[in-house]
Parts: C-alpha cells; structure tokens; sequence
C-alpha cells in the first residue's frame, strides 16, 4: 500500500514537473519570436514571425530612433509601426517581409534611406507619407501593388515602377520630374485615403515601359507622353501620342507644370479626333478639363484629313458633348495654322465649338477662315 501510494505521489510529481517546464518553454518561446530593441538610437527588430502592435515603440521611444534595422526572419510589422519617428533616417528591410503596412512610416520627416526587401509584393496606403526628405527610393521588381498616398508628400522626384507591378492607387506620390512605369496598369480605388486623391500621378514626363492601355492615360497628368518603342498600337512624336502608322493622333498630354502653348501636330497624320484633347476633370465624375488652358496654336500639317468628333470608346466621360454641341466652360481663342485643303467647313466649325464654346461666328472663304472676324491662319486652303 505504502510503495503504491509514493509511486502515484511520484508519478503526480513527474505530470507536474513537465506540466510547468511545457509553459515555461511556451511563455519564452512566445515572448523570443520576435524581439525590439532600442539602444543608442538603433531600432532592431530581430527573430522569427511577425511584429506585434504591442512592441511597437512608445511615443518616447520613437524620439530618439535615428535608424531601423530589421533582421531576417522577421514577416511583418504591424501598421504604425514607426509612425512620427522624427528623428529617423533610415531604414532596412530583410526579404522575408512582404508589405510594408498603412502609415507605417508616417511623417518620418527626416528619413532619407529606406532598403526595400528584395521579394517586397505591396507597399500600402500613406506608408511613406510626409517623408519629406526622402529624395530618392529603388522598387524590387517583386513589386506587384502600390496604394494611395503611399509616397504622398516625399522629395522623390525621380521613380521607376517595376513592369510586375500593376496595381497602382490613386495619388501614389507627388510631383515628379521623370516617372517611368507599365502601360498595362490598373488604377485601383484602394486605401482609405483614395477618395483624397482623384487622379494617380503627376510627372513632367512619363514613359510607358509596356504596351499602353490608352484609358490609363486619363489617370495621368504630364506634359510629355512616351510609349515603349515595342508597343503594338502606338507611337509618340514629341511626347504625343499617335497610333502606329502616325496617321492618327490619340492622345495630347493634359500638362500639370509642364504645358504646351503651341502644338505642331506631325507631318503625316491624317485624322485629328477632339477626344484627344480632352480628360477627366479632377476631383470630380462628371465634368471634363480641356487640356488647353494654356495651348494657344495649334498646326494642322497638310495631311490632315478629317477632324473627328467622336469619342473614343475608351473615354469614361461622354456627357461633354452630345447633339447640343459641347458644354465645357469656355477657355478662349486657340489659334489653328491650318496647313491643309483637305478640312470641311464643318471641320473647321467643330475646332472652333470644341476650343472655344461661346464662337458660334465662323466662314470658311477661298483663303481663310474667319472667326469671329479674326483669320485664324489657314495656309494655302
């Protein structure tokens, strides 16, 4: 009786012992996942699995964070992660992390290097907002989807956007001078800060690295348009887009700084359609913004044929013009050096209504075009 009851006390003791080692070793296998330290202005991130929202850095903590490393094995972090960091300046990234989340480095005013992971996938909305130093940032070609905002109110200037990525939000950055990235994007109304960005980006000049999807161009604001010298359907002469043979003219750039006041349409087209001039107005669904606010002439080459006054079916906004004529807010007289013989009177009146909605006072003589009393400079006619 006595050896049967120590041998169940024995046994109790054995279930107890591994009972208490099991959560010893599971509390500190937990709390080892991942770990943040801060020390001397350093940030470390290291371990395996994914940073919680509980370590992410007080408000104090964040003041004196001048760098961020994170380590190989770490999968995420969570949003807001480094957010107000003010005196951050750069950061790295292992290729184990695939997002980098919402605001995570929200108003890093002074963050000026960030090291993307090389297998990087998204990059989310404001997740780089107000870094106003940030002058300059290379994306891995891993990269398939960019939100809005995501580099909203940077100093980036420059940026190329991988021809993998073609998910793209609405105002992913500023003002650029040069963006170069695929024709075959899709806007993607994604983020909670979409709606406060109507149209994607804004560039001096931007260069299609694959075939164009030509209804991407009404998301687009740019002075210069220049399509890959292998697509299939179009060209560009002098940042203008036209189809392949040159023989119609299929998209003006809409200008943000960069605007034209003279456009010289080339040698060799023959049909010049209105849609061409015309996008979404911004900040709106309904209305149209001529892109001619500040185009005053226009060269019609001798080959020019038609002037056409359809849209194209690609165009979102139809309501513009219908059998009442054009109801775009007037934007003044455009001057038409019109090099051709070949236009109709009805031509040469659609130009006119399209550019100018209150002239409805056009003759078409032996030698001129009169409108409004004013010869709009029609050669050999």
């Amino acid at each position: 009786m006595y050896v049967r009851r120590v041998l169940k006390m024995s046994v109790f003791a054995a279930i107890m012992m591994l009972c208490v080692a099991f959560t010893f070793s599971h509390s500190v296998s937990a709390s080892a996942a991942v770990k943040v330290k801060i020390s001397n202005g350093v940030c470390t991130v290291s371990g395996k699995g994914k940073m919680t929202k509980k370590q992410i850095p007080t408000a104090r903590q964040k003041k004196t964070i001048k760098k961020v490393v994170i380590k190989k094995g770490v999968t995420a972090i969570p949003k807001r992660a480094f957010m107000n960091c003010s005196k951050l300046k750069s950061v790295s990234f292992p290729d184990t992390v695939k997002t980098i989340p919402q605001t995570a480095f929200y108003e890093c005013k002074k963050l000026t290097k960030v090291t993307l992971p090389g297998k990087l996938t998204t990059i989310e909305d404001l997740a780089f907002f107000r870094c106003e130093s940030l002058s300059s940032i290379k994306l891995p070609e891993s990269l398939k989807r960019i939100e809005s905002g995501a580099f909203m109110s940077t100093d980036i200037k420059n940026l190329v956007i991988p021809d993998n990525c073609k998910e793209l939000g609405t105002g992913i950055t500023g003002e650029l001078r040069t963006l170069t990235l695929p024709g075959d994007f899709k806007i993607m109304w994604i983020g909670d800060s979409c709606e406060d960005y109507p149209s994607i980006i804004w560039s001096d000049e931007i260069n299609f690295s694959t075939d164009l999807d030509i209804s991407n161009v009404n998301y687009l604001r740019s002075g210069f348009l220049n399509v890959s010298s292998s697509d299939a359907n179009y060209t560009s002469v002098d940042g203008v887009i036209y189809s392949k043979d040159k023989k119609t003219l299929v998209r003006v750039p809409s200008g943000k700084h960069v605007y034209r006041k003279e456009l010289n349409i080339c040698e060799g087209c023959e049909v010049v359609p209105l849609s061409a001039f015309l996008y979404p107005g911004l900040g709106y669904e309904d209305g149209v913004d001529f892109i001619c606010k500040r185009l005053c002439k226009i060269t019609f080459p001798s080959t020019v044929k038609k002037i056409d006054k359809k849209l194209y079916p690609q165009y979102h906004n139809v309501a513009w013009y219908d059998s009442n004529g054009y109801t775009d807010q007037p934007r003044g007289m455009v001057e038409f050096d019109i090099k051709t013989t070949q236009l109709s009177e009805d031509d040469i009146k659609a130009l006119n209504n399209a550019f100018d909605p209150k002239s409805d006072s056009v003759s078409v003589t032996s030698d001129d075009v009169i409108i409004n009393g004013v010869s709009v400079g029609i050669n050999n006619w």
